[in-house]
């Protein structure tokens, strides 16, 4: 086989992958809009359609948390930056694991994490390099959700 069909086939396999962008879905990406319906939108295709790439163009996308799906691919371009809200009452609480929250940190349950899933399989969450930011709020949240 020549190089040339190899490129040709890197070429098909590439051109028949499912990409979906959450912008197409609704979503602002503005910092400001709750962009958490867009992301769980284009996250329903994947569930349909299994590897699919979930693509998170520039900008600045506030969501609440949100679950990953089997097969799928998170990809943040350069300059995008997923944030968690701030309103404590939309991050849901979870039974702390063995391994995180009960037991080694403090006892009792726990947020769940912004980007989140269980039980998951061939899922990737890729960036395009420092630029491309997941922030969970994590200093907002923490002091005032503490469990006691």
């Amino acid at each position: 086989m020549g190089p040339g069909v190899l490129f040709r086939l890197a070429a098909i396999a590439v051109a028949s992958a499912n990409v979906v962008s959450v912008r197409d879905k609704g979503a602002a990406g503005d910092g400001i809009n709750d962009d958490t319906r867009a992301f769980e939108a284009a996250l329903d295709d994947a569930r349909t359609t299994p590897g699919t790439t979930v693509a998170v163009p520039a900008g600045r996308y506030l969501i609440r948390p949100i679950n990953l799906t089997n097969h799928t691919t998170l990809e943040l371009a350069a300059d995008a930056t997923i944030v968690g809200v701030t309103n404590v009452s939309a991050w849901p609480v979870i039974p702390g694991a063995p391994s995180y929250g009960q037991g080694r940190d403090h006892v009792g349950p726990r947020f769940t994490s912004l980007i989140h899933g269980e039980h998951l399989e061939n899922v990737t969450v890729r960036g395009a390099g420092p630029s491309s930011v997941l922030d969970g709020n994590g200093a907002y949240i923490s002091p005032r959700g503490c469990f006691s």
